[in-house]
Order: structure tokens, then sequence, then C-alpha cells
């Protein structure tokens, strides 16, 4: 990790020359706040990744201790399938599998449609009745709490506007878990059938 090193008004005044140790804390700083040095000024949420997606499935892998949750945003989603569920799963071998065996997660939620408690199922679902015709997208943010706590269930919360398959529109916020306590370093987002037809989409880390 790279280190932060205090600069002092004394050294970045008019009469105080430019030298090697000045110039290497200008150039090291800022990658040190952003790894989160002893020292550094702390920024909560770290930009991890972006892109678009067309494809059966959206894998974010690599999760770490170094943050207490992360957070995906996305827009312009849309399904191949009509009518179909938005969901994700969660792993323990960085992607390699998924967890899909029936009563693995929990989640509830709320949205214009009514009240959907305490539901367990094979994926964690986030959003239902997801439509494939243009204007039928959505977007929103999903948030993983402490995946890598071994000694935890990963939870997660989600707040997502949508229009729907019958170009409703829809407001969704929901929750749910992993119904074991383990340590996940991999989530896959997907629907329940066919592919992503087009998401944008950014990650962050997000530090205590």
């Amino acid at each position: 990790m790279t280190s932060y090193v205090t600069i002092p008004n004394t050294d970045v005044d008019a009469e105080s020359p430019i030298d090697v140790d000045l110039a290497t804390a200008w150039r090291d700083n800022p990658i040190a706040i952003t790894e989160g040095s002893a020292g550094a000024p702390k920024i909560p949420w770290i930009y991890i990744s972006t892109g678009t997606v067309a494809a059966a499935s959206l894998d974010i892998t690599d999760l770490t201790t170094d943050y207490r949750a992360y957070a995906l945003v996305f827009d312009d989603l849309t399904p191949v399938t009509d009518s179909v569920s938005f969901s994700l799963r969660t792993s323990t071998d960085n992607g390699s599998t998924f967890t899909s065996t029936a009563a693995s997660y929990g989640h509830s939620r709320c949205d214009t449609a009514g009240l959907v408690t305490g539901v367990s199922d094979t994926a964690l679902q986030l959003l239902a009745g997801a439509g494939n015709v243009t204007g039928e997208i959505a977007g929103g943010i999903v948030y993983i709490l402490n995946p890598m706590d071994s000694g935890g269930r990963t939870r997660v919360l989600s707040n997502i506007n949508y229009v729907d398959a019958t170009s409703t529109n829809r407001h969704v916020s929901g929750g749910g878990n992993r119904a074991a306590a383990e340590a996940n370093d991999a989530i896959r987002f997907f629907f329940s059938t066919g592919n992503i037809a087009s998401m944008n989409y950014s990650f962050y880390g997000i530090r205590a």
C-alpha cells in the first residue's frame, strides 16, 4: 500500500522550493487516499469499475475485506425476455460457482404493486415483471453489506425504479440476505429467464 505523507504548509509557501520529497508526496498521496492508507483523508465511496452489459449475467468478483459494503448503481437495464425478474446470487469461490439451491436466500420488497414478504428462494429477487419493449427500462442502486464477513449473513438493500412489462411505472424498495453465515467474494446479477439485453453500471466499495 502506498504511504501517505502529510505536507506541511511551510513546504508549499511562496518561498519554499519544490524538492524530490515534495514532488513524491504530490505524486503518491492521491493513490494513498484511494487505497485508504494510514493517516490519509478518508473517502468513503471508492470507484471500482464501470461498464455496459449485454450477456447472460453481470458477475462481479474479487470482493475483499477492504470495504464494509459495496454499491451497484445502474440504469438502462432491460431483459431480452419479456416479464422476467431481476435477481442476484452469491459465491464463496470468487465466481466459479454461485449458490442456487432451494431456500438459499430470503427477501422482501415493497412497491407500487404491493408488499412481498418472507420469500425463501434460489436467488434474491430485486424486481419482478421487467419488460423488454422500448422504454421498459430499470435503474437504481443495490447495496451489498459486509459480504466478506464469514461470521454473518451477506445482506442486500435495493432501491429501483422501472417501467414493467405492462408499461406501468413502478418503484420498488427491498432487501434480503444469504440464508447462511459465510464470506462471499463474488456477486451475480441476472434475469430469471434469458439474457440481459442492456445495462450500464458503476460499482463502488464503501469503507467504514
